[in-house]
């Protein structure tokens, strides 16, 4: 056709650099245009409190982690694994550590400095990077609009990437505008919805005053018979943390049928329920209710709190009770929190609107990659390992689309 191949990327997130990098590796031009000013908000707020970039648990059981069992996004993640992931940070200078429960991390924690790297690499491969630039959608002869500082900027490419993030941190970058466009131009998408996020429940003042911020060590949470184990944490309007997060999705699902979703909470997840009855048998006359349940129960004082917003004091005399309740605590929630506070968002561009190669079947040359697909983890290293391997999906299919039509 006598026109050099180039490729346009918007959103400079994980998914959107992973696609640049692929691209630029067979000497594709690539530019890249991110809204905010500066590339990578996202993944710089999710490094602070330690950038967990991967997980190294048993490769199927890593699969199955993933909300979407469609073989477009377990080929994609096939194709950019938790191993290949430790290596390809490694090549960039980042060395890694795996933690106790498999969580991999940069040595450092932090994901500024992988960020500095991996994009300077980039940029010596000649990647233009454009900041403060908002995409406004396609021009009727098909060129890509842009806000910038200096009014309207018209881009013609030969192929685009769209890695614009799901709607969570809106502040960031990831607001979820695209949407209606998508719909507008009969793009199949599922409304957005928070993930890996926590849910509201009524606390007494007198709980939430004193617990708000405690942890709930050593439990596990069962919703819709699968049960996941790990540390709770008390809120001012709830519970957040890894085991609820990991519900997220079937929490939502109940709440919009039957107007609240149900967890069963076991607070003594170690012990069968025939064992802790005995252990609850035996109580001495004179000792208190908090020190016989630290004792008998193993249940110590946010646990023991929590027990009495549910329980009444016959309950608590009558060991039978009292056992089923530690081992089976059944909390209601009706809402969870907003999506703007959530880690994740469910919801985008349905996997049946794109093919093996993330190229949607209606519009041939334009990819979609990364949280802007119908697809949700849990955290510990999904996400972002999931967002790489799309990213990297799509910038293969974008690489086999220049080859197909400009060679």
């Amino acid at each position: 056709m006598g026109v050099d191949p180039n490729v346009a990327i918007i959103g400079a997130g994980p998914a959107g650099l992973m696609a640049a990098e692929v691209l630029l590796e067979k000497g594709i031009a690539v530019n890249i245009f991110e809204a905010k000013p500066t590339i990578g908000r996202k993944l710089l707020m999710a490094g602070k409190s330690g950038l967990n970039i991967t997980h190294t648990e048993n490769f199927k059981l890593f699969l199955s982690r993933f909300s979407s069992q469609l073989n477009t996004l377990e080929n994609s993640i096939r194709s950019f694994t938790p191993t290949m992931l430790q290596q390809w940070t490694s090549n960039l200078g980042i060395e890694t550590f795996e933690g106790s429960s498999k969580r991999v991390f940069p040595l450092e924690m932090k994901a500024s400095p992988l960020l500095r790297k991996w994009h300077a690499r980039l940029s010596r491969q000649s990647l233009q990077t454009h900041v403060n630039h908002k995409w406004l959608g396609w021009k009727d002869n098909g060129k890509l609009l842009f806000s910038c500082p200096t009014g309207i900027y018209e881009h013609t490419s030969t192929a685009t990437i769209l890695a614009l993030g799901g709607m969570t941190w809106p502040r960031l970058g990831s607001d979820g505008n695209w949407l209606n466009l998508f719909k507008k131009n009969g793009i199949a998408v599922r409304e957005f919805f928070p993930t890996n996020c926590g849910f509201h429940f009524d606390w007494s003042n007198v709980f939430r005053d004193r617990f708000a911020g405690t942890p709930i060590k050593s439990c596990s949470v069962t919703v819709d018979e699968k049960t996941i184990f790990g540390d709770l944490v008390i809120t001012d309007y709830g519970v957040e943390g890894t085991p609820i997060y990991a519900h997220s999705e079937s929490l939502q699902d109940q709440i919009r049928a039957n107007g609240h979703g149900i967890i069963s909470l076991d607070l003594h997840p170690n012990i069968n329920l025939e064992r802790l009855i005995k252990r609850l048998s035996f109580k001495a006359s004179k000792i208190s209710l908090s020190n016989y349940l630290r004792k008998n129960g193993k249940v110590n004082a946010v646990k023991a709190s929590l027990l009495r917003e549910f329980l009444s004091e016959e309950d608590f005399r009558d060991p039978k009770i009292l056992g089923r309740k530690i081992k089976s605590l059944v909390l209601k929630t009706q809402r969870s929190q907003p999506i703007e506070r959530a880690i994740s968002s469910g919801g985008g561009v349905k996997f049946s609107e794109v093919d093996d190669f993330l190229m949607l079947k209606s519009y041939p040359g334009i990819f979609i990659a990364g949280e802007m697909l119908d697809w949700n983890a849990p955290t510990g290293g999904y996400l972002i390992n999931g967002c790489l391997a799309l990213g990297r999906q799509a910038g293969l299919g974008a690489i086999k689309w220049t080859r197909d039509h400009f060679n």
